[in-house]
């Protein structure tokens, strides 16, 4: 499929639909409504090259959507509870899903058909495949994923394989400062990363679960967290209210680029083409 550029993608509207002139005037602006979810929209992303959106909800649903013309192309359901997060592979074959249910979901992205299953012990807040793609055949995919404490079971980071037919779990990483509210894969998939609601980022070994190194990024629970495409960058977004800029070069002590002030608590953050040289002002 051909790729679509940051800038030919249309602006969105996920809110909830207003009467015709409200619809006029977002048109007239350029906007693009998408009808598909009946609650509040959790979650949203990108396929790699840009022509399909995945929406999670509230409403238990994900949508794929096609893009730049805005059609809903299907539904995924399975989910009993709110979605929480997803994320599809580079190749746009997979696409993996989780929520409030404890269900972690891998579905045929195109067909949204159901390949597999997993429960968890507590709530999964977060889920991600590996950006390295798919190893050996058949095909096997790595994805992370976060999930609460509930009961005994302690809130964990867990990595998994699926090779298309089944998930596999290959760690579990329990020892962690909080619970996490968002795990993400670090550079070269060597590490991954959880920001907790003690306001820390900690980094793991994906091949260990070893601690590589953690940072008190907020006073609060940190809420999203992005990397810059060389993951040498981190933003952060915080309940203090506060977004902040991080440089995580080899050799920097995850020292602070860049902070705002909000007049309300962040709930999602994302970085932009920025490199790390004009952040710190290099030539």
């Amino acid at each position: 499929a051909s790729s679509t550029t940051p800038s030919e993608r249309p602006r969105l509207n996920l809110a909830p639909a207003g009467g015709s002139a409200a619809k006029r005037d977002a048109q007239a602006r350029g906007e693009k409504t998408l009808h598909g979810h009946e609650r509040p929209v959790t979650f949203i992303t990108w396929n790699r090259d840009g022509n399909l959106l995945f929406t999670c909800g509230k409403d238990k649903l994900v949508c794929v959507w096609s893009m730049p013309d805005g059609e809903c192309l299907g539904q995924y359901k399975g989910h009993t509870g709110a979605v929480w997060s997803c994320s599809v592979t580079s190749d746009s074959r997979w696409l993996v899903t989780c929520g409030a249910d404890q269900l972690v979901i891998v579905w045929e992205a195109r067909e949204t058909r159901e390949l597999a299953r997993v429960q968890l012990p507590g709530v999964v807040r977060g889920v991600e495949w590996a950006s390295s793609g798919s190893t050996g055949e058949p095909p096997i995919e790595r994805f992370v994923t976060c999930n609460n404490r509930f009961g005994s079971h302690p809130a964990a980071v867990t990595i998994w394989s699926f090779d298309g037919t089944a998930i596999s779990e290959i760690l579990r990483i329990d020892a962690l400062p909080t619970p996490a509210s968002q795990v993400r894969w670090g550079r070269g998939d060597e590490t991954v990363a959880s920001a907790h609601e003690n306001g820390e980022l900690v980094f793991w070994r994906s091949d260990t679960g070893d601690e590589v190194r953690r940072f008190k990024a907020h006073d609060s629970a940190i809420s999203k967290f992005d990397f810059s495409d060389d993951s040498n960058l981190v933003v952060t977004g915080s309940h203090d209210k506060s977004v902040r800029i991080w440089d995580l070069a080899d050799g920097a002590d995850a020292r602070q680029l860049f902070q705002v002030e909000t007049d309300r608590p962040i709930n999602a953050v994302a970085l932009g083409p920025l490199t790390r040289g004009a952040a710190i002002g290099a030539t």
